[in-house]
Order: structure tokens, then C-alpha cells, then sequence
């Protein structure tokens, strides 16, 4: 039998589109476990400032953001990640979190804003719309990529 670590998982979801963010809430907790073997969490907030306000807060394992929201949008969000920036006090969250960007990347200018991203290091592009079991994959990819590297660093091996 194989035992879930009690330790969950916690992801930033950023968009200013509310039902987006609800069918993540919903589908990412329960499709998540049965693979990762760890209990998931999702924060939503609507917007880029919110995000950095969460990301104040506690500590998150993956940052999934719209790339254009109202206010602040997501470029400018992983950017003040990168950076280490936030709105109040220091970031829980390292600036080496995984982030995952969701946007229609069609247009020569949002593939123009895709390419800037990717100079940011960011771990995924997905299309809107994008189907929730697609969104799963990058996020196990990711997820078990990072820890690989933190159980790397932890034990002094290389894997």
C-alpha cells in the first residue's frame, strides 16, 4: 500500500476570468492526488496584484497565470516573481517557482509577449482555451520535476 505524503502542494492560479479559475479549483484537487500522490491546493485570485499579495503569504509549489489580465497582467506578474518583488513584505514563495501561462498565443503580438516569457523562464505555454487534462500534464511534469530537484539538493545527489 502506498502512503500519501501529508504534505500538500499549493498553486497560484491568476486570472481575470472567474470561470476559469473555478473549473481549475475544482478539476486540479481532484485529478491531481491520484497521480502526485499528495494533496493538492488552489488559490484563485482574479488579478496580478492579488497574486503577489498570496505569494506574500505563503509559500506556493506552482504559479499558473493568465498573460493578460486587467491591471497587472501576467508578464509583469512573472517578472516581479523573477525578481523577487512584491507588493508589501518579502515573498514566501522563492522566485524559481514553476510558472505555467495560459493565453491564445495566435497573434504576432501575443507571440511576440510569449517569446519575452519565455526569456523570463517560464516552465509552460498553454493555449486558451486549454482542456483541464492538459493542464494536468504540464503540471505533473513540472510538479515532479521540482521535486526531483529539491530531493536532488536535499540528499547532496545529482539525478
Amino acid at each position: 500500500m502506498t502512503s500519501v505524503p501529508s504534505d500538500a502542494l499549493y498553486i497560484l492560479h491568476a486570472d481575470d476570468y472567474p470561470d476559469n479559475l473555478e473549473v481549475y479549483a475544482i478539476y486540479l484537487p481532484l485529478a491531481l492526488p491520484t497521480i502526485l500522490l499528495r494533496p493538492v491546493n488552489v488559490v484563485s485570485v482574479l488579478d496580478g496584484v492579488s497574486a503577489l499579495k498570496q505569494l506574500e503569504q505563503q509559500r506556493f509549489d506552482l504559479v499558473i497565470t493568465d498573460l493578460l489580465m486587467g491591471g497587472m497582467d501576467g508578464l509583469e506578474l512573472i517578472q516581479r516573481i523573477r525578481n523577487g518583488e512584491s507588493e508589501v513584505g518579502p515573498q514566501s514563495t522563492p522566485p524559481t517557482v514553476p510558472i505555467i501561462v495560459l493565453g491564445s498565443f495566435t497573434s504576432d503580438k501575443l507571440g511576440a509577449l510569449k517569446d519575452y516569457a519565455r526569456t523570463m523562464k517560464v516552465d509552460a505555454f498553454l493555449d486558451k482555451p486549454s482542456s483541464p487534462d492538459d493542464v494536468v500534464g504540464h503540471v505533473v511534469r513540472i510538479l515532479r520535476a521540482a521535486v526531483d530537484i529539491q530531493t536532488s539538493r536535499a540528499d547532496g545527489t545529482q539525478r
